[in-house]
C-alpha cells in the first residue's frame, strides 16, 4: 500500500504522476508478494535546497530487523523530473531495507553483510552508489513507459 501526503504546494497534475511513479517503482523493485505487503508513506516537506529526500523505516514499525513500513520525506520544491528521480532513489533504499540489504545501527551501517563506518563519506557509501545508479535507470524507464 502506498500513502502519499502532499504537504505544501504540489500541483494536482504532478500529484498524479508521483502516485503513478511510486506504484511503478514499487513493482519494479520488489516481487509482487513483497510489494503488496509493504506500506510506504511519502511526504513532501520544506527542506533546505541541497537536500532532496530521505528514506527511513516508518516510526510505527515494530520490527527494525524485518521492516515492512517506510517513510520517504521529499523536498516539495523540486521540479517534477527531480521529484521522480529522487523518489526512485529513495525507493531503492526502501528496497534495500525491505530485503535486509541495508540496516543502520548505532555504530555502523550494514550493507549486504558488510559493516561500514558511520563516518564513511556519503559518495563512497555503496548503498548510495547503487541508489544513484538505479535512480537514473528507473526514472528514465518510467518517463518512457508511463508519461
Amino acid at each position: 500500500m502506498i500513502k502519499i501526503n502532499f504537504n505544501g504546494h504540489v500541483p494536482a497534475k504532478n500529484q498524479a504522476v508521483i502516485r503513478n511513479a511510486a506504484s511503478y517503482f514499487m513493482q519494479e523493485l520488489l516481487p509482487t508478494r513483497k510489494a503488496n505487503n509493504t506500506f510506504l508513506q511519502v511526504r513532501f516537506l520544506k527542506m533546505t535546497p541541497d537536500f532532496n529526500g530521505f528514506c527511513q523505516i516508518h516510526e510505527d514499525e515494530e520490527n527494525d530487523y524485518n521492516p515492512k513500513m517506510f517513510t520517504i520525506d521529499m523536498n516539495g520544491k523540486l521540479s517534477i523530473e527531480d521529484m521522480i528521480e529522487t523518489l526512485a532513489h529513495e525507493m531503492v533504499h526502501m528496497r534495500q531495507f525491505r530485503n535486509k540489504e541495508l540496516a543502520y545501527r548505532e555504530k555502523h551501517t550494514n550493507f549486504n553483510g558488510t559493516a561500514y563506518s558511520i563516518n564513511m563519506p556519503y559518495k563512497k557509501q555503496p548503498w548510495e552508489k547503487e541508489a544513484y545508479k538505479l535512480e537514473k535507470t528507473l526514472s528514465k524507464k518510467f518517463f518512457k513507459e508511463c508519461v
